[in-house]
């Protein structure tokens, strides 16, 4: 059972084929393998329609704590860790709890793309945190580099000391993430994943195709 963490329903097209591509790829390996999607960032179809209508006490008193005392609130521990977007936050973090809470996983793997970067920090940390708990193994596969803050690397240092971290993979950048965050655990240059995406996707012909992967959402293109 797997639980495989990408930006699944983000209007950026591309992203979401990488996530269907190492979908596949899993499959290809191991047939039996039931995988399920988690959105990085709490989206729970192509649509960001969210479907899940009440958060328990403990995510309405982080909410309430973030807008009421914002300026003291980012100096907390867990404030530093989210201040980008706590509504985002909570979004993901009440969906993991759900996943968690009614499933079994045997490992969590990250399906790549610019995930090092201040946008996600605070998000993956509170994955990190939740898999840990539950003694999940985490691999992150193919990822990519961005703009890192002094306040981001702490909170990703503390989520890639993790013992559940098992494997750690970039499609850039690994120079740059070894001197960053000078973790003792082995780190791994391979491909970007979208090399494989013509194995599992075949072009189209109809008039959609011309947007082509990249654009921002459909709408937004028009």
């Amino acid at each position: 059972k797997v639980l495989l963490i990408g930006e699944y329903f983000s209007p950026n097209l591309g992203d979401p084929v990488l996530c269907q591509t190492v979908e596949q790829t899993i499959l290809q390996h191991y047939p039996n393998a039931v995988i399920t999607a988690f959105d990085l960032s709490g989206r729970q179809s192509p649509t960001g329609i969210k479907t899940t209508t009440e958060y328990p006490n403990r995510y309405k008193l982080l909410l309430h704590a973030n807008y009421s005392i914002p300026q003291l609130y980012q100096f907390t521990s867990i404030g530093k860790s989210i201040q980008y977007d706590t509504d985002r936050f909570v979004k993901a973090m009440n969906l993991l709890d759900i996943a968690l809470d009614t499933e079994s996983f045997d490992i969590a793997i990250f399906a790549g793309g610019s995930i090092f970067m201040d946008y996600f920090a605070g998000v993956i940390h509170g994955i990190i945190l939740r898999l840990n708990k539950k003694k999940i193994p985490v691999i992150f596969h193919a990822c990519g580099m961005s703009k890192i803050a002094n306040y981001s690397k702490d909170v990703f240092l503390s989520s890639l000391k993790r013992k559940v971290v098992k494997s750690i993979s970039l499609r850039d950048s690994k120079c740059q993430f070894v001197d960053l965050f000078a973790i003792r655990k082995p780190v791994i240059d391979t491909y970007d994943t979208a090399l494989a995406c013509s194995d599992f996707f075949t072009p189209s012909h109809t008039i959609d195709a011309e947007i082509g992967v990249g654009v921002i959402g459909i709408m937004k293109y028009y």
